[in-house]
Order: C-alpha cells, then structure tokens, then sequence
C-alpha cells in the first residue's frame, strides 16, 4: 500500500506548508514593525497572540477535515481503516504543532532575511527526516530498539520534540495496522485490518530478525506527549518574546519571570 509507505512524508506537505505560511506572514509583520504600531494604539501582547493563535488553530482545521475525508473516499487504507477522529487528531495536533514552531522562529529571529533563512532549515530538515523514518521499522530500528545504548534514549526524547518525528511514529503505527506490511519479525507479508480502540493504548512491540526486541511508545503516549510539546512550545515563544529585541518593543532581563514586579506590578 503506497499510501502507508511514503504517507508519512506526503501527508507531513500541508503542516510544512502551514509553517511556511504563517512564519512568512509574521516576519513581513516584523519586518514592517506592524505589531509596535499596533502597540502605539493599545494593542497587547496578549492580543496579538491571541489572534494569531486563532489564525493557526483555522489553518490547522482546514486540512485536518479534508486528508482524512478524501483519504477514505480515495480508497486508502490507512483512512479506511481508522476512525476519522484519530486522523483528524493526527493532522490537527501535527499542524498546529508546526504553526508553533513558527511562532517560536519568528520570535527567535530579529529580520526577515535570517527568519527565511531559518525556515528553509526547519522544512528541509523536516523533508529529510520523512524520507529516512518513513518506514516505521526503521524508526524502530533507530530509536526503540532495547539493544540500543543509553545515550540513545536521551537523543530520543529530543527526537519527540520534533513535529515530523511525531508525525512518523502516529502515522506509521496507523499505517502498519491498516495497511498491507512487511512484517520483520515473521519475514512475511501481513495484511491490514480495522483499527481497534484498544490499540490506541499499546504500543507495538517485537523483535527484529536479528532477535533484538523492540518497544514503542502507544499511539495515546505519543498523542500525551504532543500535547505537552504544545505546552512547551508556548512557553519557550512566551519567554522568548520577551527577552528578544524587535518583539514587544523593549526586551526584559533573562531571569524576568523571576521578578515579583512582572506579576504584580510595582506597588
């Protein structure tokens, strides 16, 4: 089945696409010092922010509803297969997540040139890391195999907070449980079935024909740590917003969440 080979890559399109856009959009805005105007006429932070979120959150809807409807109307699988609301999840959180780590990009960056320069890295790094973790035996392999060192487990949890890592290890698990696959522990081709609801809480386990067993986090682990990373990510775009030159206008000291001041005034 094409789609549960490459889908991981050719379906990540849509939320780089989201990424693309929204970070253009707000480094133009940065660029031309539109939000420091808009705090001339009262405009705050939080409003800002506010709006832009909601612009993420309808860009990260559109697509979420339609891949998995035309998925399934297209014949394929791994759409077929899964409760569209998983699907929908899948695309959402992933989108979004994306929409997060341009908001984080644009805050990071003082120009629109350095800003665009960042973005090709951040898509093009994401592109390179689908076509290699496409299969899921291979992320597997890499990253969840028991015989792998220590270390690896550290390298991991980095790996986790990367939208289009995330984005293979969901869709590889749909795929390798609604699609026709290769299983390598049996050396046999296994078809595709409906997806059940317990298996959103296990993870899939096994051994490599080399005998090595394997553990993977389940699919509702995986979704759990997505939502933390979305916590994250507004934190670090938060933080940074307010220590980075060109954002609000005036930048605070590193420690500034520290100070009583921040939160409550001076009295």
């Amino acid at each position: 089945d094409a789609s549960g080979v490459f889908g991981a890559l050719y379906f990540f399109i849509p939320s780089l696409i989201i990424y693309s856009t929204i970070s253009g959009l707000q480094l133009r805005e940065k660029d031309a010092k539109l939000r420091l105007g808009l705090h001339v006429f009262g405009l705050s932070s939080a409003s800002h922010w506010t709006a832009w979120n909601i612009t993420a959150l309808v860009y990260s809807i559109i697509p979420s509803i339609i891949f998995p409807f035309f998925g399934d109307f297209l014949g394929l699988r791994v759409f077929q297969n899964t409760p569209y609301i998983l699907t929908f999840l899948m695309f959402f959180i992933s989108s979004y997540s994306m929409a997060m780590v341009a908001f984080i990009s644009v805050t990071l960056m003082t120009d629109e040139k350095s800003g665009q320069i960042l973005s090709y890295a951040v898509i093009l790094m994401s592109v390179l890391m689908l076509i290699i973790l496409s299969n899921p035996l291979t992320i597997y392999f890499i990253f969840f195999n028991s015989g792998s060192k220590e270390w690896v487990k550290y390298v991991t949890q980095l790996f986790l907070c990367i939208p289009s890592f995330n984005f293979a290890l969901l869709f590889g698990q749909f795929a390798r449980i609604a699609c026709n696959h290769f299983d390598g522990e049996k050396m046999m081709q296994v078809s595709g079935r409906k997806f059940e609801w317990e298996d959103l809480y296990i993870g899939p386990t096994g051994k490599f024909h080399t005998g090595i067993p394997y553990y993977v986090p389940s699919i509702f682990e995986i979704f759990t740590r997505i939502l933390l990373n979305l916590l994250m990510y507004w934190v670090v775009v938060w933080y940074f917003d307010h220590i980075m030159p060109n954002n609000r206008g005036r930048t605070h000291k590193a420690l500034f969440f520290l100070q009583p001041t921040y939160w409550f005034g001076r009295c």
